[in-house]
């Protein structure tokens, strides 16, 4: 146990030796100088120096503080504490300052901890003051082109040192007495820029810190009348506590604006001394209204920020509305239609409703559950599709969007994924850069805030429709206004329709009639009793409890037992408080990850709370850094430790389903447990497959917009159309399973796919049928259809725009070369050769190859693509030739390109999503990598090898798509003892397949070219080994049930193969090519057969299961509405159906108090699919059904006219 004095000693330190440090942390570990007498330090005795001064002395610094760069002074308050393992005194810091250097020599010796000793002596001459320059932000006369050999690189991590060792450590030390942090600095320098410019507006209004969230006024007030006293009194002070009061009002109750004597009595529970100021700067805010809008004549006040959004707001939709647009619409047809896909008619107030809305270009559609706002929704869509109007649909909720596209069939996403998200209120699509849609859905309106209302709304072209969907009795939203319920009170303003009547189809339903009933304050139960079911469908279940523990007792149990049948992602626990009750979702959640995972399992700790290895977790703030964001669900895979040495697990990797983000300890208080929820949160997913946007993985498709595990949703703004086996198809929605149980199929030629035990796939059966599979029921030696030569490419020839970033054509110091503007022949062939055999290295790239025509092409490419112009040369060590270019600047827009990096060799996803011609040229110089092999003298195969099973995976589908079958195998290579396990990855091209390669895609080299042509010779066995099984007695039936001639050769192979059941598939063609010849009319039966012969021939490749493999993976699966199913990694599968949560279990107690409304409880209900179990103390049930507290928000908006 270490023992730690309170006597707090102050001195100046040196650091020579940094033991240990972690940036997540901020924990270190350095030995230290000092001068100063301070006690428990041992002489320093330099080992450079013969002379040394006795009074050095030195110890160690362990604890928090920032990175410390040794050589620099530093003033240190700190503890002396005796460490009892190690048997030793060491100081922990309290805190740490950086002395700024002002003297040359202490200048050089900062720089000289950082770069070499040759950069700090030109950096110095020609500039003195460098270091103190820098911290004071005078950096704009520095011309690196009097430095030589520092640059743009060398000199911004320069900068970023100088900054982080004496500004924004002086920040952190400043705000340490409220706990800011280094993260938290890093938010508002995002704002500012510049941390000098942070800093001195920091001393001189530490009120600026109430931008960051979490601090809140108080914290920031105390420590701002610490640091300048005469705060107590001043603008400042009241400015910030306005803003940040009215702001709170708005996001915690969502009110747009407050009385006067509301705001006053705030002003005087907390800045009483500020009253009269207060007076003073409302009469300068109704001239000048900076910050506030003041309503003297109806007694209101609020931000002019939230008033102006919803001014914009009402204008904006008075603008859409009023614009001229005749459309052409087949809306009797489209009614028809919709009722067709829905199986029932509708009502006539319904198509009354339709007829009217399509007249509009702004609709309002408003009702109860079950009530047929999505119907109706569906017909309009219906209609403005057959009239081939693009159309947008989303929600605020990725949940709502799955239930769109359930509902309609149509692709939905959620608003920040339609709108492009890049970062806080920040989109690709906007008012300059409008959405490409004709028709915008939006639904459940009611859950969107004016923020993301305003940012959808003003992102729709002008002429273009916008439908409003929701339903004003839910909950309100998160965050300010209330814009939905507000438009519903301004019918003579707009196209609104309110329904009231309930299907017929939902009155069998216990849930949707009971939450109707709560919606209008009506309790559907006569009596609570122990337990109730409700509805003609039994799906609505009451249990009354006076206990709260018995409440938590039955829902835990029943969680258990309902995820044994439905599954861990498909029943969810809805309670209304987050904390500090028993029912709350952090008590819930921690007792259900100690019932699902051991206490053996690795955990890290925030607070009192454990995070296990295997829970299920939530992201619940956005991170725009890692690209996650607020309701992302994944599971925690793997908990280790950042550094071998450090003493306890400090990281987390959490699995999400497009990407796996790992995390520090310290930003545990990013997740939460994701058992149970409060209403609002949701859940995403993606996939991986073939599309018209070329070969695409789903979660690179939208990666800035997020994806969780066990819910339904269509995530892209543009999703392209998708391979289905036969033609691309537009899918509904996708679905994405968490780590789960899987196996891993892989076939004799190596083609392998991943799936959930239930996903399926297409094989053929040994009577000649195509059926689909359950993976769990998949053996080896079964055979599997994979989809080939469908020649689905994309058209994608631009850059992106990302790898030109960092360019400075004006720079001095390097010599500015040619920069690709386009995706081509030349620049797809460039990639390949980088990817196989290029190099690119700190000053330029390099190309080495034993036969000379290679480099030769290779430097027709570069410097057609470039502009360089230099010489071949023999290499010195090795019997090959070689092209080089030494360009800093090359170099730089290479280091963009993913792919072609050192130790990351890859098909770059610009070149699966090109053009087939440019995917060609990539694969030429690709293999010139590989070898033609030759056996006796003849030709034998085409290989490829290289040590990542990626890149031969992506290549061997590239292949497929182009109709080209190939082989793949890994090998474990021959290494030494002391090496690690190494593997390597092959593939090859046999026989006929290789004859494709060479009409389609061929070699650079003379030499692989005339190796390649030796499988032209007659004398070379080109037989057909590729074969079908169990369908030659099928062929064998339609032969001789129509009685079609064949010469007796043909006949005799067809008896043969029947016998053996299995057959070449050039033998196969002919037969069948024998009956499509004869033209003869088949039965409807017959002909499907012989379609589906004629299909499986020339369309796809039967292959065997050879291996399977059980392991935990992610897994993919889309929806498709017309075929249902996709093409995946080549193989044929099957759809997996969604649907919203199966298993609501929803509690209801006192504890929770203010948050019963009505409002909650509906909406909690209403997200029930199947079952809903209400677990509730009757009278909080009671106080649920009579409060409707929570859509009464004080708003500018309804108002407007």
């Amino acid at each position: 146990m270490n023992q730690t004095t309170n006597q707090i000693y102050e001195f100046k330190a040196t650091p020579i030796f940094e033991r240990y440090y972690n940036d997540e942390t901020n924990w270190g570990v350095y030995n230290f100088t000092t001068t100063d007498d301070i006690p428990h330090c041992n002489d320093y005795n330099d080992p450079f120096q013969e002379n040394y001064t006795d009074n050095i002395k030195q110890s160690t610094l362990v604890g928090k503080c920032q990175q410390l760069f040794l050589g620099s002074e530093y003033i240190v308050n700190a503890k002396l504490e005796y460490n009892s393992k190690y048997k030793k005194h060491q100081y922990v810091p309290i805190n740490v300052t950086a002395i700024v250097p002002k003297s040359e020599q202490s200048q050089r010796a900062f720089l000289e901890a950082i770069i070499t000793k040759r950069q700090a002596d030109i950096l110095l001459e020609v500039y003195p003051n460098i270091v103190e320059d820098t911290i004071n932000g005078n950096t704009d006369n520095i011309d690196l082109s009097k430095t030589k050999g520092i640059k743009d690189y060398t000199w911004n991590y320069i900068k970023e040192r100088i900054i982080n060792n004496y500004v924004i450590s002086d920040i952190i030390t400043l705000l340490q007495p409220i706990g800011v942090t280094y993260s938290m600095i890093k938010k508002l320098l995002m704002h500012y820029g510049n941390p000098t410019l942070l800093k001195n507006d920091l001393l001189d209004n530490p009120y600026i810190l109430t931008k960051i969230y979490g601090l809140g006024f108080k914290r920031v007030d105390g420590l701002a009348l610490k640091l300048k006293p005469e705060l107590k009194v001043s603008n400042k002070r009241t400015y910030a506590f306005l803003n940040y009061y009215l702001r709170e009002i708005g996001e915690s109750n969502g009110h747009t604006w407050v009385t006067f004597d509301f705001l006053e009595n705030a002003v005087k529970d907390h800045i009483i001394e500020c009253e009269e100021l207060y007076y003073k700067i409302l009469d300068i805010e109704r001239e000048t209204q900076a910050l506030l809008y003041i309503d003297d004549e109806k007694n209101r006040i609020g931000l002019k920020h939230y008033r102006d959004i919803e001014v914009s707001i009402f204008q904006i939709l008075k603008e859409l509305d009023n614009y001229n647009s005749n459309w052409n619409l087949d809306v009797e047809g489209g009614i028809k239609q919709a009722e067709k896909e829905l199986g029932f008619e509708f009502s006539d107030e319904q198509k009354d409703i339709i007829r009217e809305s399509v007249k509009h270009n702004v609709t309002g559609i408003s009702g109860r559950a079950g009530s047929g706002k999505t119907t109706i929704s569906r017909a309009l869509l219906t209609i403005y599709r057959n009239a081939n109007k693009t159309i947008g649909a989303s929600a605020l909720s990725a949940k709502a969007a799955q239930r769109i596209t359930e509902a309609t069939s149509f692709q939905a996403s959620t608003i920040h994924r339609l709108l492009g998200a890049k970062g806080l209120n920040e989109f690709t699509y906007n008012y300059e850069n409008p959405l490409p849609y004709d028709v915008i859905l939006a639904d459940e309106c009611s859950m969107n805030n004016a923020r993301i209302f305003y940012d959808l709304i003003s992102a729709i072209k002008p002429g273009s429709r916008l439908i409003m969907s929701g339903d004003c009795q839910q909950l309100p939203p998160i965050g300010f206004g209330n814009i939905f319920s507000d438009i519903l009170e301004l019918k003579g303003q707009f196209n609104i329709y309110e329904l009231t009547k309930v299907h017929r189809q939902a009155e069998k339903s216990g849930i949707l009639t009971d939450a109707n009933l709560i919606r209008e304050g009506i309790n559907p139960i006569q009596q609570p009793e122990f337990k109730i079911v409700s509805g003609e469908l039994q799906d609505m279940y009451y249990m009354f409890r006076d206990n709260k523990q018995a409440l938590n007792d039955i829902a835990i149990k029943m969680y258990l037992k309902s995820i044994e049948e439905d599954g861990l992602d498909d029943v969810i626990i809805i309670t209304p408080r987050k904390k500090d009750c028993i029912n709350s979702t952090i008590e819930i959640n921690r007792i259900i990850q100690d019932k699902l995972i051991s206490d053996n399992k690795p955990f890290l700790k925030k607070g009192n709370l454990k995070f296990k290895l295997g829970a299920k977790v939530i992201q619940r703030v956005n991170n725009y850094d890692k690209n996650i964001f607020n309701g992302e669900i994944g599971y925690i895979v793997d908990i280790f430790k950042a550094k071998p040495t450090d003493e306890y697990d400090n990281m987390f990797t959490v699995q999400y389903p497009s990407k796996t983000i790992t995390y520090s300890k310290n930003e545990l208080d990013q997740i939460d447990l994701a058992y149970a929820m409060t209403v609002h949160l949701c859940l995403p997913r993606n996939t991986m497959l073939y599309s018209s946007n070329g070969i695409i993985e789903l979660g690179h498709i939208d990666s800035k917009n997020y994806k969780t595990y066990g819910s339904y949703e269509i995530d892209k703004i543009n999703i392209p159309d998708i391979y289905n086996g036969n033609y691309l198809e537009k899918p509904s929605y996708f679905i994405k399973n968490p780590i789960s149980q899987c196996k891993k199929l892989t076939t004799v030629k190596g083609y392998n796919v991943t799936a959930t035990l239930d996903h399926q796939f297409q094989v053929l059966t040994p009577t000649g049928n195509i059926c689909f599979k359950k993976v769990s029921d998949i053996k080896t030696n079964d055979y599997v259809i994979l989809s080939k030569g469908q020649n689905i490419y994309g058209d994608n020839i631009n850059i992106p725009k990302h790898w030109t970033y960092g360019l400075n054509s004006n720079s001095n110091n390097n010599r500015v070369y040619k920069i690709p503007t386009i995706i081509d022949s030349i620049f797809s062939e460039f990639l390949g050769f980088m990817v196989a055999d290029g190099t690119v290295f700190d000053k330029g790239i390099r190309l080495l190859k034993r036969h000379k025509d290679v480099v030769e092409r290779f430097k027709y490419v570069c410097d057609t693509l470039f502009g360089t112009s230099g010489e071949i040369e023999k290499n010195k060590y090795e019997d090959a030739w070689q092209y080089e270019i030494c360009s800093t600047y090359i170099v730089n827009f290479l280091r963009n390109i993913k792919g072609i990096q050192p130790h990351e060799k890859y098909v770059p996803d610009i070149i699966l999503q090109t053009t087939k011609e440019n995917q060609c040229a990539f694969l030429k110089s690709l293999f010139e990598d590989g070898t033609v092999s030759l056996k006796n003298n003849k030709f034998d195969h085409i290989e490829l090898s290289f040590k990542d099973k990626k890149i031969i995976n992506q290549v061997q589908l590239m292949l497929l798509n182009m109709g080209i079958l190939s082989s793949s195998k890994t090998y474990k290579q021959s290494l030494t003892s002391k090496s690690k396990e190494e593997f390597r990855h092959m593939l090859y091209i046999y026989r006929k397949e290789a004859i494709k390669y060479c009409n389609i895609i061929g070699f650079i080299s003379k030499f692989k070219n005339d190796r390649l042509e030796l499988c032209y010779r007659k004398n070379i066995n080109m037989s057909d080994k590729l074969t079908i099984p169990y369908i030659p007695k099928t062929i064998r039936y339609l032969i001789e049930k129509y009685n079609i001639k064949l010469d007796i050769g043909l006949y005799r192979n067809m008896i043969k193969t029947s016998v053996k059941n299995m057959i070449t598939y050039n033998m196969a063609n002919k037969l069948i090519q024998e009956i499509n010849n004869s033209n003869i009319k088949m039965l409807d039966n017959d002909n499907k057969m012989l379609n589906q012969l004629n299909w499986l021939i020339n369309n796809t490749y039967i292959d065997k299961v050879n291996n399977i493999i059980e392991e935990k993976h992610e897994t993919y699966c889309l929806t498709m509405p017309e075929t249902h199913q996709f093409v995946q990694n080549g193989f044929i599968g099957s759809n997996c159906q969604g649907s919203g949560y199966k298993t609501v279990i929803m509690i209801i107690d006192n504890s929770h108090y203010i948050l019963l409304d009505s409002c909650l409880l509906y909406t909690g209900i209403t997200r029930a699919k199947q079952r809903c179990l209400l677990l509730a103390e009757p009278s909080a049930f009671k106080k649920c059904i009579v409060n409707n507290k929570s859509i009464e928000r004080q708003t500018w908006f309804k108002e407007f006219n």
